[in-house]
């Protein structure tokens, strides 16, 4: 309880004196880490009068639920292998992974998989499999306009969420998760990191 406090106290305080510095008017703590951090920065704030404007929000997103609204155009659909462990994945997970912005799997559609030497159900061994299986979803499942039209609705829901000076806490490690809803927001969101893995400082506050 002791150590834990401290840290969750400590990051919340980090959070809150950069908040004011920075104007922003409120902070969006992403789920699942955010919880406990978001629930030490409200009860700091409404103990001073000074942070008594800065909003809070806990927000549900994921790395998996984005990546599909991530591609800009039907090559970067071959950057899913960047998000996930392919060895771990079937077409028909990816597929799954990805429904919602892909034309619907029909028997149709999927004999057109098979016929291309597609097996739906074993996971991927290498990359050259996975790349086989990207080669026909491209041209089997994947309509521009069915895309753009569904990122369409999401990218309206994430600027309504994010609009004004707002800034996001991630525990980070990558921090492919702040640069999704950065270009679904289509403008900078300032991010809090506690962990940097792999660059995630360079957009982190």
């Amino acid at each position: 309880y002791y150590i834990l406090g401290s840290f969750v106290l400590g990051i919340a305080k980090w959070i809150q004196d950069i908040a004011l510095l920075c104007n922003y008017e409120k902070v969006i703590f992403l789920a699942r880490d955010g919880y406990l951090i978001q629930d030490a920065f409200e009860k700091l704030c409404r103990k001073d009068e000074r942070f008594s404007k800065i909003q809070s929000q806990y927000f549900y997103a994921s790395r998996k639920a984005l990546m599909p609204y991530s591609m800009l155009n039907k090559m970067d659909f071959y950057s899913i292998a960047n998000y996930v462990n392919i060895n771990c994945h079937s077409p028909e997970s990816i597929n799954h992974l990805m429904q919602d912005v892909l034309l619907p799997l029909t028997k149709e559609r999927k004999q057109e998989y098979r016929n291309r030497g597609i097996n739906f159900e074993k996971n991927f061994s290498n990359i050259d499999e996975f790349y086989k299986y990207i080669n026909a979803l491209v041209e089997i499942s994947y309509d521009e306009q069915v895309y753009n039209n569904k990122k369409e609705s999401v990218r309206q829901f994430y600027k309504k969420n994010f609009e004004g000076n707002v800034a996001i806490f991630d525990v980070g490690y990558s921090g492919k998760l702040p640069q999704i809803i950065n270009q679904l927001c289509e403008k900078e969101v300032d991010a809090f990191f506690i962990h940097d893995s792999a660059g995630a400082s360079q957009i982190a506050v």
